[in-house]
């Protein structure tokens, strides 16, 4: 029964973010994107399973604990982050700061100054690592995948952070490099940075 909640929790949320798709819906009153809730299209269905699995996944890991239930905030703002990313290749400030309020929230549940040091590290070596990158590749990497990193930082604390990156930045390199041997993408083409952040916090979170 557990398992089938969480089911229905993860589409809820895939539904969301398939609604959030423009940048400009989150202006919008609520009952005007209620109607997206219902799927319409092939990567909509796709999105509420993947949803589906990954909170069930979240569930089967940590049982009903807090960690939980921090981890699904992250993911489902993740979620919604990368639809919009990929098809805007924008991440609006006001899911920006929504990340950044829920990372700040999530620290009262912990009353532990580690754990706020080690947040604050999170967000600091994310800020530094993509800063570095940004600057290296000459604009190789957009300013919000840095304030969304900022927010993982928050969320996972610096070792955990450090670790996402790594496996993201992979990810991303591995895909490209694949996609360009097919001609399906060139040196210059953009990719949707926050679908590989997603990922690889997931895999890190799953891993730990």
């Amino acid at each position: 029964m557990t398992y089938l909640i969480f089911s229905i929790l993860g589409v809820f949320i895939g539904s969301i973010s398939n609604a959030f798709e423009n940048i400009k819906e989150y202006r919008k009153p609520l009952f005007k994107w209620y109607s997206k809730f219902f799927v319409r299209k092939t990567e909509y269905i796709l999105v509420n399973i993947i949803m589906a699995i990954i909170f069930n996944l979240l569930l089967l890991n940590y049982g009903l604990s807090l960690k939980l239930f921090t981890y699904i905030s992250l993911c489902s703002i993740l979620c919604v982050a990368s639809v919009i990313d990929m098809k805007n290749q924008k991440i609006p400030n006001p899911l920006i700061i929504a990340a950044a309020s829920l990372g700040l929230g999530s620290l009262l549940f912990y009353p532990n100054l580690n754990r706020t040091i080690d947040s604050i590290l999170g967000a600091i070596s994310a800020i530094l690592l993509l800063g570095l990158i940004f600057i290296i590749s000459r604009n190789g990497i957009g300013i919000g995948d840095i304030k969304l990193l900022m927010c993982v930082g928050i969320f996972l604390g610096m070792q955990s952070t450090v670790e996402s990156i790594i496996i993201s930045i992979f990810i991303c390199g591995l895909v490209s490099f694949i996609l360009m041997k097919l001609h399906f993408l060139n040196r210059k083409s953009n990719i949707p940075f926050a679908p590989f952040v997603f990922l690889g916090v997931l895999l890190t979170i799953l891993s730990i």
